[in-house]
């Protein structure tokens, strides 16, 4: 299925949910490989901005206040642990982006949160948003995505 997520409305319009989202990773590759996909295939996503450091990430999360935050693990300064530790207050989304599997059982203690192992696949991303914007919603979707 290669269509966003999509609600119907008034006279059967489909309506898509407007969401925010900000990337972090150190690796500037990394960056522009998914704002690229989210820009071509996901126009109801609205990038903030993007971060590399753990204070970058701090500051950014906690002045756009976005709906999904993109998250790699291991980040200049230290890790998307220690910025989740940090910040105000949680985005509802959290999706972890990594090449390092090892870190898959210690991402689980964040409620909702998804992981996906780098390079992401169009496939696996879909599936972490829809999966997200269930949750969102209160209802249920497919297994989780990671």
């Amino acid at each position: 299925m290669n269509t966003p997520i999509s609600f119907t409305g008034p006279g059967d319009t489909p309506l898509r949910k407007q969401r925010t989202c900000v990337i972090i990773d150190d690796e500037q590759r990394g960056r522009e490989y998914l704002s690229g996909l989210l820009a071509r295939h996901f126009p109801e996503i609205r990038e903030e901005g993007q971060a590399v450091s753990v204070n970058e990430s701090i500051a950014l999360i906690d002045g756009t206040r976005p709906d999904v935050v993109f998250l790699d693990i291991e980040l200049i300064g230290g890790t998307a642990f220690d910025v989740l530790d940090k910040i105000d207050t949680p985005p509802s989304v959290i999706i972890f982006t990594t090449a390092l599997s090892n870190y898959r059982n210690e991402t689980r203690r964040f409620r909702g949160a998804r992981f996906l192992l780098k390079p992401i696949s169009m496939t696996d991303l879909r599936g972490a948003l829809a999966c997200s914007e269930h949750e969102e919603q209160g209802t249920s979707a497919s297994p989780d995505a990671g």
